[in-house]
């Protein structure tokens, strides 16, 4: 509290022009930072050669859709879907998919719920992979909407590191949802992406102010 007081006395003390000029410049960087928020909250890896595990989040049916799509590019790689009472579940076993290939944990009460489930799943599979020799770094990519993705990076990094393993963020394409880069990069413009935006930027303010990541 002290060195704040004494940091507002020497800014007083500084020219009327110095103040205006700092004030016009802070305004700037706010404007610029406001403006940048929606491609901020974006963030997208390119999709690797091969992928070993997927994890999808709970929310909208283009995840599931996208993530099925990852599965028929990378055979070999099982799914750990996010799914609020099996529903998405029950709907892939009618469409015949193989539920050999997916492990349906229903942990949707919060993106960190979810995140320390999928990093439990992985270190099992890890072990899996250790005990049968296989050292190869094991690929996990995650699914979820792109402007989701800046906080599921930020949180994934400090549950999820391990030795051998490369995490990839893999964001639903914006063709699922007839978006576009602009989408974001003009969030104010449209209320869902304000609304969405807001959200985001809140949720993040809160758990590093928190502490929690």
């Amino acid at each position: 509290m002290h060195t704040l007081k004494k940091l507002a006395q020497r800014f007083l003390k500084r020219k009327p022009l110095t103040i205006i000029l700092l004030l016009v410049a802070a305004l700037l960087f706010c404007v610029f930072v406001f403006r940048q928020a929606g491609a901020w909250l974006f963030v997208s890896d390119p999709c690797p050669s091969r992928l070993d595990a997927i994890c999808t989040f709970a929310g909208e049916n283009v995840r599931v859709e996208y993530s099925k799509e990852l599965m028929a590019r990378f055979p070999l790689a099982h799914w750990f879907l996010s799914d609020y009472k099996n529903g998405h579940s029950r709907i892939l076993q009618k469409q015949q998919f193989d539920m050999s290939r997916l492990t349906s944990v229903d942990t949707c009460k919060s993106t960190i719920s979810e995140i320390n489930t999928f990093a439990a799943r992985i270190r099992q599979v890890r072990a899996e992979h250790d005990r049968t020799g296989d050292t190869a770094t094991l690929r996990i990519g995650l699914v979820s909407s792109p402007y989701h993705m800046r906080r599921i990076k930020i949180m994934s990094g400090r549950r999820i590191r391990m030795d051998r393993i490369q995490v990839y963020c893999l964001p639903v394409p914006f063709d699922y949802y007839s978006w576009n880069h602009d989408s974001l990069r003009y969030w104010w413009r449209s209320n869902a992406f304000v609304h969405v935006t807001t959200s985001e930027l809140f949720k993040l303010a809160y758990f590093i102010l928190t502490g929690y990541f």
